[in-house]
Parts: C-alpha cells; sequence; structure tokens
C-alpha cells in the first residue's frame, strides 16, 4: 500500500481546514498540544522523526478518535457495545487551538476521491497495519507540498492528524472544558 502511494503522491490532492475548527479530548488538558512520537499510533511517524497531534473535525469524531479508537479494551463484544466508566468520561477535557498566524491547514485528503487519486482506498483508516500509514505519513510529512498533517475519515467524521513542526509547536491550547 505505503509504497505505490508514495508513487502517486504527485497527484496528492489537498484541503484547507480552520485551526478553530480541530477538537481533542484529552486527559491533561495544561499539556496539549500533545504530539505522539513513539510510532504506537496510526500516523505517527515510524522513523520517529516527528510527531502527530490526533484531531477530530466535532467533538464528537474527537470523541471516537481519542476515547474509543485508543484501546480494543473498552469494547465488549459480548454486548457488542464500548464500555466506558464515568470516570473515564469525566477525566477528559474538549480541547481546541489557536495559532497567532496561522489559521488554517493545507493538509493532505486521505478521504474519497483523495484516496483514490494517489492509488488507495479507506483500508488507510481501518487497517490494523500501521506500518503502512506510518510510513504514508512519513512520505506526506516530507512532501513538497509542505502539508500541515493528514485529514482522514473516522467513524463519525473526519480525523485530522496535525505533524509537528516549528510553527506547529507555538500552538496554543485556546480553550478546554471539562467534560463532566
Amino acid at each position: 500500500m505505503a509504497s505505490t502511494a508514495t508513487h502517486h503522491l504527485g497527484r496528492l490532492r489537498t484541503v484547507r481546514v480552520p485551526l478553530a475548527k480541530l477538537y481533542r479530548l484529552s486527559r491533561f488538558p495544561a499539556s496539549e498540544p500533545f504530539w505522539a512520537a513513539q510510532a504506537l499510533h496510526r500516523f505517527d511517524s515510524l522513523s520517529r522523526s516527528f510527531g502527530v497531534l490526533y484531531c477530530g473535525d466535532s467533538p464528537e469524531t474527537a470523541f471516537a478518535e481519542s476515547v474509543l479508537h485508543s484501546g480494543s479494551d473498552k469494547w465488549d463484544q459480548r454486548m457488542g457495545a464500548y464500555l466506558l466508566s464515568e470516570s473515564e468520561l469525566a477525566a477528559r477535557h474538549l480541547v481546541t487551538y489557536s495559532h497567532s498566524y496561522k489559521t488554517e491547514l493545507l493538509l493532505a485528503d486521505l478521504t474519497g476521491a483523495g484516496l483514490k487519486a494517489i492509488g488507495l482506498n479507506n483500508d488507510v483508516s481501518s487497517s490494523m497495519d500501521y506500518r503502512l500509514t506510518q510510513r504514508l505519513s512519513d512520505a506526506l510529512h516530507d512532501h513538497d507540498a509542505a502539508l500541515d498533517g493528514i485529514s482522514a475519515a473516522s467513524t463519525t467524521g473526519t480525523a485530522v492528524m496535525r505533524f509537528s513542526s516549528a510553527a506547529a509547536c507555538s500552538m496554543t491550547r485556546m480553550r478546554s472544558f471539562p467534560t463532566n
């Protein structure tokens, strides 16, 4: 998958997303933004050369991406549902971001026609083999388009993965609201 995608990145489609329209559910709002850099998550850098901030385009998508997606231990196969404790939810804060001069992000469009243009399909958002998507993340980070990150399908909307950079690291937490 990644070698085909890397070959076709010249056909990459992009989308612009307002920074203020990104949401994240965080247990530690004072330490936001949090840059995942351990090659543990879907679009983390395989080379560990940069960090990734995982967000959603709505509070619902942020919930799906950070709480439900963060571990299969929350899925109860017998009940066919996610089981979450009230304390797990109460410990989260809804976080939004701002930046002193950057109001929108240029993202690689890894949804629908954007995926097709580079020879991929929605398996990018559902594959359990993260090495492939992490390799793709490295290639997109290094792309000539100077991308700020990736836009990909989520179960409830669009997930946004923001690459760390000098400009990204000067991003600040705009607001934080307890979820309880």
